[in-house]
């Protein structure tokens, strides 16, 4: 079974597990049709009387969109539910890719309830802010659960809140008209996620932390997070036509297709032992090093042999324990002859002549050896200095044969990543504004 399947395989197992056998809003291939969504929904926000001059929290987004949503378009209103939708997600502890499908649907009901072009246009172009602010806080709340550092995906936090406060206001000010758009443009929105704009964000940062970890979510496992990136980008593919063309879908399908491209990659290399390769590689480019340098290694041994004075100090070693063993021998036996009455004056100078003769030849060899092996390595040297080229040729050959295997299967393993790359690349250029 190919990665690609296993990943399409494995999000319906995680969807289902984080939402359970509840029913939930989904998006059919020929129509989108939302089926009675059972998830626990949190309490709905007492709705505002009056405009506030500050939006310093969650539920107070919330209810300030609720207290718009009755003056405003048929169209605008869809628009309105689906901003709050947003705000649910932020805070919701197992809703994770129905939102988008949420989205869209009311981005389809929007639209069919629009009085014209423009109207059409503007909201578009706030879903996919909205859009983009959904991913922006998927990613992040999931980056945290699987991410060593924790400093990153607050910085995507930040991103994603910066995000949501302009969407809100966008939003509400699409659903007033009048004075009212004054009153409503003069609001300020604050980034519930910047430290530095709101005291409360640290401990609001927690509590949805806190929260989201109640119930056992999709980011549990670093896998899980990919296939679920990597279909919400499929499904972004599949309803371009709906959600019209868009930089900010674009620029944010394109941010994620490296790292989903590191991940299929990474896993594909690890099922065939691959894993390590760039190890591999290492190892044949230090072994070729080594081998080049053995090349001129064996030039210079050559080109600078001399007489292997360890050898002759072998044969002196040598020499002084024959000498002391003959000694010794002629020692003993001059006692025997002497105690015998024998006249051995003569023989033992004999002996000790014999060997030190015998020594002396010893050295003379070791010497003529010794020249010829100089004569024969300094010939040989400039041999290889002609030969060095072809030599170093040689070696690279062996070697960048061996890391075209090794590159060959490489590229064999991660083709189904390279698809899947050239697959986004496509939906994102789908999203291109002309």
């Amino acid at each position: 079974m190919s990665f690609l399947s296993s990943l399409k395989d494995l999000a319906k197992d995680v969807v289902s597990e984080v939402i359970g056998n509840d029913e939930s809003d989904e998006v059919d291939e020929g129509n989108l049709t939302l089926q009675e969504d059972t998830e626990e929904k949190p309490n709905t926000p007492v709705v505002m009387t009056e405009t506030p001059k500050e939006i310093n929290s969650l539920e107070q987004m919330g209810a300030w969109l609720a207290s718009l949503e009755d003056g405003a378009s048929v169209s605008v209103q869809e628009a309105v539910k689906a901003q709050m939708q947003v705000i649910q997600f932020v805070q919701s502890p197992t809703l994770v890719d129905t939102t988008l499908d949420t989205l869209i649907l009311s981005l389809k009901k929007s639209l069919k309830k629009a009085s014209n072009e423009d109207e059409k246009e503007h909201l578009r172009e706030s879903f996919s802010i909205m859009i983009q602010n959904y991913v922006f806080f998927f990613d992040a709340r999931m980056q945290y659960a699987i991410n060593e550092s924790k400093d990153e995906a607050r910085q995507i936090f930040l991103q994603a809140g910066e995000m949501l406060s302009n969407s809100v206001k966008d939003v509400a000010l699409m659903a007033v008209n009048g004075k009212k758009k004054v009153e409503v443009a003069a609001v300020v929105v604050h980034n519930l996620f910047d430290t530095n704009d709101n005291k409360s964000a640290f401990d609001l940062f927690n509590r949805i932390w806190k929260w989201w970890n109640k119930d056992k979510i999709i980011a549990e496992k670093r896998e899980e997070f990919y296939v679920t990136l990597y279909n919400i980008c499929k499904k972004l593919g599949k309803y371009q036509p709906l959600i019209g063309e868009s930089m900010l879908i674009n620029g944010m399908i394109e941010r994620y297709i490296p790292a989903i491209y590191n991940y299929v990659s990474e896993q594909a290399l690890e099922q065939n032992e691959l894993g390590d390769w760039q190890d591999q590689l290492n190892v044949i480019e230090s072994y070729r090093q080594m081998d080049i340098e053995n090349v001129d290694n064996v030039i210079s041994l050559n080109s600078n042999m001399g007489v292997r004075w360890e050898i002759l100090g072998y044969i002196g070693w040598g020499a002084f324990g024959t000498m002391v063993l003959s000694l010794i021998v002629g020692l003993f036996r001059w006692i025997v002859k002497a105690i015998a009455g024998t006249n051995v004056d003569s023989w033992f100078a004999t002996q000790m002549y014999w060997t030190l003769g015998i020594i002396g030849i010893a050295v003379v060899i070791f010497f003529v050896i010794e020249i010829i092996n100089i004569i024969c390595c300094r010939i040989h040297a400039k041999q290889l200095v002609k030969d060095r080229d072809n030599a170093i040729e040689n070696v690279n050959k062996r070697y960048d044969a061996q890391r075209n295997k090794l590159q060959q299967q490489i590229e064999s393993v991660t083709a189904e990543a390279q698809n899947i790359v050239q697959e986004l690349q496509q939906i994102a250029e789908s999203y291109n504004e002309i």
